[in-house]
C-alpha cells in the first residue's frame, strides 16, 4: 500500500477484494492497520520468506533465448536457435539470432504501389553486444550508432525468455 517492500501476504484480504495480488501483500505498519478493521480482525497474515542469498546449490544463470516485440498491432519475435553440431549457423563465439516477422511488408512485384505482408526470417548478428553496459554507454553518447533493427528491438520489446545455464 505504501510501497515499501512486503513483508506479509493475507490470503484472506486477497479472497475479500478480488483485486490483483498487490493488495494482499503489506508491510509490517500496514499490515497491522488494514488489520484493525473489523471487517479483517480474523484474518492471518503470513510472513513471507525472504531469500536474501542463493546457496551454490540453488544458484543458477539465466540466458536469454527469445524477445517478444510488440509494434501496433504486429508481433515479432527475436530468438536465439539451439545450437547443435548440425544447425551451427557460423563458427563465431556470439550466438546468431533469428528474427521473425510475420507481417514483413514487401512490394509485390507487379508494378503496382500495393504492399504485401508475406512473414519473413532474418539473421541478426551481435545482439549481445547491443545489449551489453558498453552498449548502453555507446548508444548515451551517439544514438544514430544503433542499428534499425536493434532500434527497433529495444524500442518495442515487451517481453523476454530465458533458459537456465
Amino acid at each position: 500500500m505504501c510501497g515499501d517492500q512486503a513483508v506479509f501476504e493475507c490470503p484472506e484480504c486477497y479472497e475479500q477484494e478480488h483485486t490483483d495480488l498487490s493488495s494482499a501483500a503489506f508491510c509490517q505498519p500496514c499490515s497491522q492497520t488494514i488489520h484493525k478493521h473489523s471487517k479483517r480482525l480474523k484474518h492471518m497474515p503470513v510472513e513471507l520468506k525472504m531469500v536474501t542469498q542463493l546457496g551454490d546449490e540453488e544458484s543458477s544463470i539465466l540466458i536469454l533465448k527469445g524477445i517478444l516485440c510488440v509494434q501496433g498491432s504486429n508481433y515479432t519475435t527475436l530468438s536465439q536457435p539451439p545450437r547443435t553440431s548440425r544447425n551451427s549457423l557460423h563458427n563465431s563465439t556470439l550466438p546468431n539470432w533469428l528474427s521473425f516477422n510475420p507481417r514483413a511488408a514487401t512490394n509485390d512485384f507487379t508494378g503496382t504501389e500495393s504492399v504485401s505482408h508475406i512473414p519473413e526470417v532474418m539473421l541478426v548478428e551481435s545482439v549481445p553486444n547491443w545489449l551489453s553496459m558498453d552498449a548502453y554507454d555507446c548508444m548515451a553518447k551517439d544514438i544514430n550508432t544503433i542499428p534499425d533493427n536493434i532500434r527497433q528491438l529495444l524500442h518495442s520489446c515487451c517481453m523476454c525468455v530465458y533458459s537456465k545455464s
